[in-house]
């Protein structure tokens, strides 16, 4: 089943994944044959690429390290909250929902404590128009995944989910135009976003009564490990350690989403970015976690080999993470042969990362 842009996906294949309304209902389940119209709509609302397959019995299976209802129901809650800070309603209105997040934190948790995955097998599949509220789950989630794997005990690990997830809740001051402009932003807009860490430390310690560690977490997450960041310039171990785990995390998740101004890029290239950046901008232990965790070429993605054959990642090997079992896609005479990479000479590996 592979990873395809819209713009590549064909009426009469088969959608990979339940996709999710604004308010957690069901847009089209998993398994429903894709025409003309649905990929249309499905462009319209945002989404820049799907997972598909040919036929029913053609089915990779995607695992993920959260299950889509806990994940979805994470979305839907932060966007009452956003909506809430948004029609400055009175913080004691938001009481529930705070409550709300705390539980669903702890069922991050639990999904992440009974995962069976060692590693985050992964393509981050968002909807650009509804960038912010995924982004923010998906660093919770990965920055919990990080937490558990870096020795933090259960109560760290659920606070540093929830500094991943009000990571940008700052960004609700900004306007639109500036969070959706598809080009540079001007010096005063980025003086504007700039603010959003701040910002977003005073509306939890003041407004929404967070814990203060969880505060700080999510207040630091733009500065750097060599003091080259914001807002205060902080460098190493000044930097509070769910500070550091939300800023490696941010950056990897952004880098690997469809956004309004670019195409979301492969694992591998992030992986590649984020590990020249090791000792410079990221926390080295975090970044070592990161690579020993989460899997270059995940399942369902496009590969092109050494040979020039095209395939898609079926299935990966903690053992061997740079070498998974895959199928051919083209050319057409060799279409469906499946290779494990792990038996096969150099010249049939990877040489790129997706297609």
């Amino acid at each position: 089943m592979p990873y395809l842009a819209i713009d590549s996906v064909r009426p009469g294949q088969y959608l990979g994944h339940t996709l999710y309304g604004e308010t957690g209902n069901v847009l089209l389940r998993k398994g429903v044959q894709l025409n003309e119209s649905f990929i249309s709509k499905l462009a319209t609302r945002g989404y820049r690429s799907l997972y598909v397959f040919e036929n029913l019995e053609d089915e990779v299976e995607i695992s993920d390290i959260v299950s889509s209802r806990v994940r979805n129901n994470a979305v839907t809650l932060l966007r009452r909250t956003f909506d809430n800070i948004a029609e400055e309603k009175p913080p004691h209105t938001w009481a529930d929902s705070i409550q709300r997040m705390d539980q669903l934190a702890q069922q991050i948790l639990t999904d992440l404590e009974h995962s069976e995955t060692l590693k985050a097998d992964l393509i981050n599949l968002k909807c650009v128009n509804e960038y912010t509220l995924e982004h923010s789950i998906n660093v919770g989630v990965m920055s919990g995944y990080v937490g558990l794997h870096a020795g933090l005990n259960m109560k760290q690990v659920r606070d540093v989910i929830k500094a991943g997830i009000y990571h940008d809740i700052g960004k609700t001051f900004v306007e639109n135009s500036i969070l959706n402009k598809p080009a540079s932003l001007t010096d005063q807009e980025m003086v504007e976003i700039r603010k959003h860490p701040e910002n977003g430390f005073k509306l939890l310690m003041n407004q929404l009564n967070i814990s203060p560690i969880i505060g700080i977490g999510s207040y630091l997450h733009h500065e750097r490990w060599d003091g080259t960041g914001y807002p205060n310039g902080m460098r190493g171990e000044q930097i509070h350690l769910y500070g550091r785990i939300v800023a490696v995390i941010d950056v990897f998740d952004a880098m690997t989403s469809d956004r309004l101004y670019h195409r979301a890029r492969s694992n591998c290239e992030v992986l590649e970015y984020i590990n020249s950046k090791s000792g410079i901008c990221f926390d080295p232990e975090l970044v070592g976690i990161l690579n020993d965790k989460v899997y270059p070429y995940p399942t369902g993605s496009l590969v092109r080999l050494k040979n020039g054959f095209v395939a898609v990642v079926l299935t990966n090997s903690p053992e061997k993470p740079d070498r998974p079992i895959v199928r051919i896609t083209g050319p057409q005479k060799y279409r469906g042969e499946v290779y494990n990479l792990a038996n096969e000479p150099s010249e049939i590996q990877i040489t790129t990362s997706a297609i």
